[in-house]
């Protein structure tokens, strides 16, 4: 079943939550509030504008791989992935037509037991880099980059996980930090 398109507008409310998977084909969106997707959904990102301003969103996985122009404007907001399952928790591998700007931070939790969850950057320019933080604080997590080029702007580590396939283009910093796990 197709929706169409669903306005969201600011209506005071502090958040907003949804169980449907949220897919971005065109325009722009500028978040009004913190918007929350479900365990079982993800937000993909195919052409347009999203702006977070100042806001959260908090999905299992995040999609933008492709060759449509798209802008992911940060501001001061994050992504926030909560998925608790073995999956591609972000997948940007195809980088073609892909400007990322603002503060870009990605913050990657939510547990799991005995679960991989793989992230594929792409070959991101250091201008288009974004920032990850590794949070685990329960669960048998392993993080696995992609096989190929994987670049980030910082790697933040602070929890109990485990790294595989770290072939990664660091531009900034790398932190392992020890106050979550």
């Amino acid at each position: 079943n197709t929706v169409g398109s669903v306005a969201i507008a600011n209506t005071g409310t502090a958040s907003f939550t949804t169980t449907l998977a949220i897919t971005h084909t065109t325009g722009s969106l500028t978040l009004p509030f913190n918007i929350t997707t479900s365990s079982t959904s993800g937000y993909t990102f195919t052409a347009g504008t999203l702006a977070l301003s100042s806001y959260t969103l908090t999905t299992p996985t995040f999609s933008s791989s492709g060759t449509s122009t798209r802008t992911l404007n940060f501001g001061t907001g994050k992504i926030s992935l909560n998925g608790t399952a073995t999956t591609t928790i972000w997948n940007t591998g195809t980088v073609t037509s892909l400007t990322v700007s603002g503060t870009p931070l990605v913050e990657c939790s939510g547990g799991g037991t005995g679960v991989t969850k793989t992230i594929n950057t792409g070959p991101l320019s250091e201008a288009n880099a974004v920032s990850f933080s590794l949070l685990e604080t329960t669960g048998t997590v392993t993080y696995a980059f992609t096989a190929g080029t994987n670049a980030v702007k910082n790697l933040t580590i602070n929890g109990a996980q485990t790294l595989s396939n770290i072939g990664i283009l660091i531009y900034g910093a790398l932190t392992h930090a020890t106050s979550n796990g």
